[in-house]
C-alpha cells in the first residue's frame, strides 16, 4: 500500500554539528528532492539521472517547505539526549542514540553501545560495496583495526521487482550492481589480503559467505533482475571456492528465508505468529549457519550453497550434468528434435519457478 501524502526525510552528514540541507534529501512515494534543488521523478526515472525542479516548481515548494517545518522542530532538540534502551538494566544493558552528535563521549554510530552490548569489538564503515575502491578501504579499515581478516560475509542488497518486461536498464543496472558486484569488490580485496598473508608464510583460515536466494536458484516470477544476480552470486561462490583453497580460504553461499524488510511486503504468510509460538520466518534463524560457516569448525566445508529456514538446514545442488545421447558424429537438424525428446525424458522434472 502506497501513502501518496507520506513524506520522508533522510540525511547522511554523521557530523557533530549537521548543516541544513547538506546530504538531505525530502521523498515521497514518486518524488526525490535532493539538497533542497534537486528533483527527481522516481517513477519514470528510477537511476536519479534527470533533474526536474524546473518543470515542477511546485512540488519542490512542497517539499522544501515540509523540510523546513521538520528542520525548525528539529534544531531545538539537538542536544538532548534521546536514548533507546535494548534488554533488561540489568543484562549487560545498551544504549543506541539517533547520530553521535546528540550524544557525548560515543564515536560515530555508536560503535561503543555495539562493543558493550555485544561484549565485542565493532567498527562501522559506510562505504559503498558496490564501488571497487572504496571497498578496498573498508577491508583495510577492518585489517588496521583488528590486525587481521577472518571473515566476509557479503549480505547488501535491495528489490526492484517487476515483470520482465517491463524491467528499465537503469533498474536493471542498480540491482546487479549492489548484489553481485557488491559481493565482488569486497572479496575481491578480502581474496587479495589472504593471499599476500598465505605467500608471506602467515597462517591463513579465511571465511567468504555470500548471499544467494531461492530466487537465484530456481527463478521468481517478477523477479528477474534479482535472481539473475542471485543466480550469480550462487556461480561465483563456486568459483571462488575453486580458486581460493589454495591460499586457505572458503566460500560458501547461503539461501535465506526470513522475515527482512525487504521480504515482508512482497510475502504476506511471513508475519509472526502467536506468542509462545516458533517463529520460522524470524531472521534470527538464519544467524547459527552464518557463525557456523565463519568458524574454525567448517574448514572442511566448501563451494556449497545452504538453503536454510526455520530450523531447516539443506543443501541445493545446482546444475550437475544429465543424460545424454551421443552420436558419435555431427547432429544434422532434423535428427536433433528426436535426440532431446529423449534426452528430457531421461531426466529429472525441473523444479517450478517460483510463482508458477
Amino acid at each position: 500500500e502506497k501513502w501518496p501524502d507520506r513524506i520522508l526525510v533522510t540525511d547522511s552528514q554523521r557530523v557533530k554539528d549537521p548543516i541544513k540541507w547538506r546530504k538531505s534529501s525530502v521523498m515521497t512515494t514518486r518524488w526525490r528532492l535532493v539538497n533542497g534543488t534537486q528533483l527527481y521523478d522516481i517513477d519514470a526515472d528510477p537511476g536519479q539521472k534527470r533533474d526536474v525542479a524546473a518543470e515542477n516548481p511546485a512540488v519542490s515548494k512542497r517539499l522544501q517547505e515540509f523540510y523546513e517545518a521538520w528542520w525548525a522542530e528539529l534544531e531545538p532538540t539537538f542536544d538532548q539526549d534521546c536514548a533507546i534502551y535494548l534488554g533488561h538494566p540489568a543484562e549487560n544493558p545498551a544504549r543506541l542514540t539517533c547520530h553521535n552528535w546528540i550524544t557525548t563521549g560515543s564515536t560515530p554510530w555508536n560503535q561503543a553501545s555495539v562493543r558493550s552490548a555485544m561484549g565485542g569489538e565493532a567498527i562501522v564503515n559506510g562505504a559503498d560495496v558496490a564501488d571497487f575502491e572504496a571497498s578496498r578501504e573498508l577491508v583495510k579499515s577492518a585489517v588496521d583495526t583488528f590486525g587481521r581478516l577472518d571473515v566476509v560475509v557479503n549480505n547488501a542488497g535491495f528489490l526492484r521487482d517487476r515483470m520482465f518486461l517491463k524491467i528499465s536498464e537503469d533498474e536493471w543496472d542498480a540491482v546487479i550492481n549492489v548484489h553481485l558486484k557488491g559481493h565482488f569488490c569486497t572479496s575481491r580485496h578480502a581474496a587479495e589480503y589472504w593471499r599476500n598473508e598465505s605467500k608471506a608464510g602467515n597462517p591463513v583460515d579465511g571465511r567468504i559467505i555470500n548471499t544467494s536466494s531461492g530466487a537465484g536458484l530456481q527463478g521468481s516470477v517478477g523477479q528477474g533482475t534479482y535472481s539473475a544476480a542471485k543466480g550469480g552470486i550462487a556461480t561465483l561462490t563456486l568459483v571462488q571456492a575453486a580458486e581460493l583453497g589454495r591460499y586457505g580460504v572458503t566460500a560458501n553461499a547461503i539461501a535465506p528465508a526470513a522475515r527482512t524488510r525487504m521480504t515482508e511486503a512482497i510475502f504476506t504468510d511471513m508475519k509472526a505468529p502467536e506468542a509462545g509460538e516458533f517463529d520460522e520466518n524470524a531472521p534470527e534463524n538464519i544467524s547459527p549457519l552464518v557463525v557456523w560457516l565463519g568458524s574454525s569448525e567448517s574448514r572442511d566445508v566448501t563451494g556449497r550453497v545452504f538453503e536454510v529456514k526455520g530450523g531447516i538446514i539443506g543443501t541445493s545442488d545446482g546444475y550437475r550434468d544429465g543424460p545424454i545421447v551421443d552420436k558419435g558424429s555431427r547432429w544434422e537438424p532434423d535428427e536433433v528434435g528426436a535426440a532431446v525428446s529423449e534426452v528430457i525424458a531421461k531426466s529429472s522434472v525441473p523444479q517450478k519457478v517460483f510463482g508458477t
